[in-house]
């Protein structure tokens, strides 16, 4: 298989930058040969002329390694009444989708298409059903926003139309184009949609540009049958555009199990929350796609960014892991056997021969939910072992013959692998794979039912990451354990379990100062003078759900998953300057103490974590002190707060604490702890300068 630097980071823990390469994607009934794949899809469009048009799109895989389109020889389609007369002259190449397509005019008949690509000696077959030829309902163009000719004045702008009544979902798709008709921007369906902010980067200045909805009866172009589209609208933008303006409205109930509510009636300052929502709007804080607020049972805060909506599930990566040790409470609580001290062999009798290392032999359950299995598995450094693991034919046999390295229960070693062992463990346990175990007993009983779980190629459920859902139904499972194991009255998981499972069993994780329970973390930050205690799931990018008891709290955030540098710091950035301070409203600060040159040299020099080999640099510029990290992208300068205290001040992902560690003696800086959220990271300083602290 061949690895692709534009596929995911799928499992690391917040403050670990590496990158897990893989290519898959989804595809109908299809036969691989070598390194040939394909997928074929035929369905109707309905447009608002009243014309009607057939589309034919194959797709190759991403592990076709040739040159595209050339070396596609052949592609032959055939429907229910026999060959088609096209081949592949009569296609068009979209090479950002490493797609063909072509349009016929009329409807397409109802039955099966099948599609054969060929290239040198390699051949793939697949098949597409048309199942149903209706026309969708469509929004008028009356109801757009911006309409006909409108300017638009500000960025990032929100899109908004009126569905007309219908009686089934239908998939919404916002598509934008210039004036040459070339296409700047496209959503994906989003279930029942009716607006959308865009992200803050797409719209020039003074610039003409057309919009239009496309309706769909399915999410993808592999699975729709039908699709209708509105007329393009035309419309501007203003010379300057500025940032849009904030105002808040209270989420809707849409009958999905939650309750809302205002900021105002729980005591949540709107000022601070309106002040963050700018700070992303001016694209300060980047990549952010969801920002959700729980108090006391109740969402009162619900804002999407940069094209998504709350209709749309997410690539949750690593909050994954909690979601998996979840389940194995609820198999727990049926009375199933989950014991904490049984060995992994006994539970996995199928791989018994790979029990080959003494320390091995002792490996427990509880051990691999702490990710203290002890396995040459750890994601805080390179190789970490996911992309072999894509290659295995046996994915779990990949995991457990790794070299024992350390005794069971001792040393933390985060491992996606590990988790995806858990997952084995669970179908062996319930009889079930993960995915449909929390269908029918987490995801159906909290409503959820709008979700997408992965699987590895040898068909194992990808139980260290991979879980799609909805950030409302991320949400849930906060909730859920803010409660105890209830929701909404129903007991889905034991109060034990969930006790257990949000514990520090590991107190001295790589990322230093983090706690870890089984999947869970857990910290304590500080805001203003309070000290607050929260555990959370972590999703590598920023996908993070956060559980404040003693504020009956949750909150819940998703950010781009690909390519998010930073995107785990800026999220905890926000929890920490903006959602925190809005939820305790804590006095206001004194002035901070100025910190001259020569103090300001002491600080001076180069630090590095043991822990993570990450690196930073404090230096001088024009009597300022300013830093640089590749945690943060853009150079931060550093504001003091009292003696060997600072605020580091990040334009594009907010503000974090520093503090300078010194000798007992107090006359030499040895290194310095970054705290950002509930994340504190232990840099040391690579050569020695004194100073008086």
């Amino acid at each position: 298989m061949r690895l692709s630097w534009k596929q995911v980071q799928r499992v690391l823990p917040f403050g670990v930058l590496l990158w897990i390469l893989f290519t898959g994607g989804c595809v109908k009934q299809v036969r691989t040969v070598d390194e040939l794949s394909a997928s074929g899809a035929v369905y109707s469009v309905h447009r608002s002329d009243g014309s009607t048009k057939t589309y034919i799109d194959v797709g190759i895989g991403r592990n076709f390694t040739g040159k595209l389109p050339d070396d596609i020889d052949t592609i032959n389609v055939s429907g229910p009444s026999g060959i088609l007369p096209i081949d592949k002259t009569d296609f068009n190449y979209n090479p950002q989708w490493r797609a063909f397509w072509v349009v016929r005019p009329g409807l397409p008949e109802i039955g099966t298409y099948t599609f054969k690509i060929t290239s040198g000696n390699k051949i793939v077959v697949a098949t597409d059903e048309q199942s149903t030829i209706r026309v969708l309902p469509i929004p008028d163009t009356g109801t757009f926003h911006p309409g006909r000719w409108e300017t638009v004045r500000c960025t990032p702008p929100v899109f908004s139309w009126q569905m007309p009544n219908h009686d089934t979902a239908l998939f919404c798709q916002v598509e934008i184009r210039d004036r040459h008709r070339r296409h700047v921007y496209r959503t994906r369906y989003v279930p029942d949609m009716d607006s959308v902010r865009l992200p803050p980067d797409i719209l020039d200045p003074e610039t003409t540009y057309q919009w239009r909805v496309r309706v769909a009866d399915g999410p993808d172009w592999l699975s729709l049958n039908n699709r209708s589209q509105s007329h393009w609208v035309t419309f501007s933008t203003e010379k300057n555009l500025n940032r849009c303006s904030y105002r808040y409205h209270p989420p809707p109930e849409t009958g999905d199990g939650w309750e809302t509510s205002t900021l105002s009636e729980h005591g949540v300052d709107r000022k601070v929350i309106g002040r963050l929502m700018h700070e992303i709007f001016a694209n300060h804080l980047k990549n952010v796609h969801s920002v959700l607020v729980i108090k006391n049972g109740k969402l009162i805060l619900e804002e999407y960014f940069n094209g998504q909506h709350r209709n749309l599930n997410h690539d949750m990566r690593s909050f994954t892991k909690s979601v998996t040790s979840v389940l194995f409470g609820i198999a727990k609580g049926q009375g199933k056997r989950v014991e904490l001290g049984d060995k992994l062999f006994s539970l996995l009798p199928e791989y018994a021969e790979l029990a080959t290392d003494q320390r091995k032999k002792k490996i427990t359950l509880k051990d691999l939910l702490t990710m203290r299995a002890g396995l040459a598995w750890n994601e805080n450094k390179v190789p970490y072992g996911i992309p072999p693991m894509f290659k295995s034919k046996d994915s779990i046999r990949y995991v457990l013959e790794k070299k024992q390295i350390a005794l069971p229960g001792e040393t933390f070693l985060y491992s996606s692998g590990v988790s995806t062992v858990l997952g084995k463990i669970l179908k062996n346990i319930t009889g079930t794979d993960a995915d449909r175990f929390a269908a029918e007993h987490l995801f159906g009983p909290l409503g959820i039912a709008d979700y997408r779980w992965e699987k590895l190629p040898d068909g194992n459920v990808t139980t260290g990451w991979g879980l799609h859902i909805r950030t409302r139904d991320m949400a849930k499972i906060g909730v859920l354990f803010l409660e105890n194991g209830v929701w909404r009255g129903e007991r889905i998981v034991p109060q034990s379990w969930v006790e257990a499972s949000v514990f520090p069993h590991v107190k001295d994780s790589y990322v230093v100062g983090g706690e870890y329970g089984y999947q869970w973390w857990r910290g304590t930050g500080t805001i203003g003078d309070q000290e607050v205690n929260a555990f959370f799931a972590a999703g590598h990018g920023g996908q993070y759900m956060f559980v404040f008891p003693d504020l009956e709290l949750v909150v819940a955030f998703t950010n781009q998953a690909d390519n998010n540098i930073g995107g785990d710091f800026r999220t905890l950035s926000m929890l920490e300057n903006y959602i925190l301070p809005a939820v305790l409203q804590p006095p206001p600060g004194q002035d901070a103490p100025s910190v001259v040159l020569d103090e300001a040299n002491h600080f001076t020099g180069k630090y590095r974590s043991v822990k993570t080999g990450v690196t930073m640099k404090i230096f001088t510029e024009k009597g300022r002190l300013f830093g640089k990290s590749i945690l943060i992208e853009d150079i931060f300068e550093l504001l003091p707060r009292g003696k060997g205290r600072f605020v580091g001040v990040s334009k594009d992902m907010g503000n974090f604490r520093l503090e300078f560690v010194a000798t007992p003696e107090s006359v030499a800086v040895t290194g310095v702890e970054v705290y950002i959220g509930f994340s504190r990271l232990q840099f040391d300083r690579t050569r020695s300068l004194f100073f008086g602290m």
